[in-house]
């Protein structure tokens, strides 16, 4: 949804030359849903000319608010629904299931999708990273080997070395690839991802974690976009598996029993503060905290949240 959102309200940051009249908002509503007309391009209606996404995002917002419909992303949506939830309810509703709509309906037709023609890989900063990498290390592993170093010292260099790399890829990787990608636009506006997702795709998978504090020393130097080898994708499985494990073992830390809940909940929706019923089921506070446990929302030992 954010996403959806941040589209639209960025597409007059490239409107097109050419202007389309348009009769009405409605009609130019059926277009952008139709894909008749991209949403960077410029219409006319009702004599204001703007960009067709400017022009949809204003309908999720009354008229007080339409200067805030620019540049949506994570960081200014909460403000945003703030303002929306001061609104009389009937009015609250109507915006947000329009937000909702088009956001969705913007998000499907815009799907971030990756070209077959890599453009970016003459760019040594994400294509070749590692040039070099391995004869540095080479001597830092000898030294290490004929024991002049010992473990915690090799794998401190490993680190700093690799976070060097690593740092210099990030910062020139939005550059390469460029922002019109749809990947980028998905890490700006927060939607999902971060750049060590942007760089697993088009640069280097990178390391792989043993432990929660501890990752192998060993670099996957190829990334998604190129496809990795049957060996690099045998160790990246390593990864996967600790992550599956780590659900199963420790719902509450990585927020799986919450996300059960909230999907099994989905359907249902609260109308009012109090249903008005007489009718109801006390659970003993005793009974409540064992479901709370077997949830792994409570510590069974402390009690705490």
């Amino acid at each position: 949804m954010i996403y959806g959102l941040h589209i639209l309200s960025s597409s007059y940051k490239t409107p097109g030359k050419n202007v389309k009249n348009i009769e009405s908002v409605v009609d130019a509503l059926e277009m952008f849903e139709r894909h008749d007309l991209r949403v960077t391009d410029t219409v006319c209606v009702y004599g204001e000319t703007k960009t067709l996404g400017k022009l949809v995002i204003e309908q999720c917002f009354p008229a007080g608010l339409h200067a805030m419909a620019v540049d949506i992303d994570k960081s200014n949506i909460k403000e945003i629904m703030r303002r929306l939830t001061a609104l009389p309810a009937d009015q609250f509703k109507h915006f947000v299931n329009k937000m909702i709509k088009y956001a969705f309906i913007a998000a499907t037709l815009y799907s971030p999708a990756i070209t077959i023609i890599m453009n970016n890989r003459e760019n040594k900063a994400i294509s070749d990273p590692f040039k070099g990498f391995e004869a540095t290390m080479s001597r830092h592993r000898n030294s290490y080997l004929n024991g002049y170093d010992n473990k915690e010292t090799y794998n401190n260099r490993y680190t700093e070395e690799y976070n060097k790399i690593a740092d210099n890829v990030r910062t020139h990787l939005i550059s390469d690839i460029g922002e019109d990608n749809g990947y980028v636009r998905l890490v700006q506006c927060g939607a999902r991802g971060d750049m060590s997702s942007l760089q697993q795709m088009f640069s280097f998978k990178g390391r792989i974690a043993k432990s929660a504090s501890e990752s192998f020393n060993t670099v996957i130097s190829s990334a998604y976009v190129t496809q990795l080898s049957p060996l690099e994708q045998f160790i990246s499985a390593y990864g996967t598996r600790k992550t599956v494990i780590d659900k199963v073992k420790k719902p509450a830390e990585t927020g799986d029993a919450m996300r059960r809940m909230i999907y099994t909940s989905a359907d249902g929706v609260i109308v009012s503060m109090d249903c008005g019923s007489a009718e109801g089921l006390t659970i003993p506070e005793k009974h409540f905290a064992v479901l709370l446990i077997r949830a792994g929302f409570l510590n069974r030992k402390s009690r705490a949240w």
